[in-house]
């Protein structure tokens, strides 16, 4: 389910004009000396997301444990009578040229920040996997670049040269989810 919700949400990132290449889902890997963000392409092969290399990059990775309730509030019927309402915090990771913003440049970062959380949490992502509501609310955002770096980098200090021409940020989200049990899938 976290996977189609997603899959929609880069769709929705890429059409905004921000970024080159959106990833729905990246993890931090080790290498033995040092960690990093790498996208998954399957059979545990990881390809490292390159920060410096494209005209705007986003991925989603996860940000901590999955809340899982029951709630017994809810009066409908779908696939059955027991509903879940399921958080899952996810971290977006932002590395966007300042040039793209319509605003000055010392408020490049809020004007990406405010652009991006209005753009998912006004998207319609209900009925994606029989949810009954999808919704991604931003819990806050960090634009520091070193912050950020020191974040998602073990060894962000082999990264020779920050680029201040370029947005580094961080947004949290919770994307909760209400659905009922029975329309839950294993993949």
């Amino acid at each position: 389910m976290l996977n189609t919700i997603l899959n929609k949400a880069t769709d929705t990132l890429a059409s905004i004009g921000l970024f080159t290449k959106v990833y729905a889902i990246a993890d931090r890997v080790t290498d033995g000396t040092r960690t990093y963000p790498a996208y998954n392409g399957g059979g545990g092969e990881y390809t490292p997301l390159e920060y410096d290399t494209t005209n705007g990059m986003a991925y989603f990775r996860k940000a901590g444990k999955v809340g899982i309730t029951e709630d017994k509030d809810i009066q409908m019927t779908s696939c059955g009578d027991i509903f879940y309402d399921i958080r899952y915090p996810v971290r977006l990771v932002c590395l966007i040229p300042k040039d793209k913003a319509d605003c000055n440049n010392s408020f490049a970062d809020d004007y990406f920040a405010n652009r991006i959380i209005s753009t998912l949490s006004n998207d319609a992502f209900t009925g994606v996997e029989n949810a009954i509501s999808v919704r991604f609310t931003a819990t806050g955002y960090e634009s520091d670049n070193i912050k950020v770096l020191q974040e998602e980098y073990s060894n962000y200090k082999e990264i020779k040269d920050i680029n201040y021409q370029w947005s580094y940020l961080a947004i949290d989200f919770i994307i909760e989810v209400q659905i009922s049990k029975e329309c839950l899938s294993p993949c």
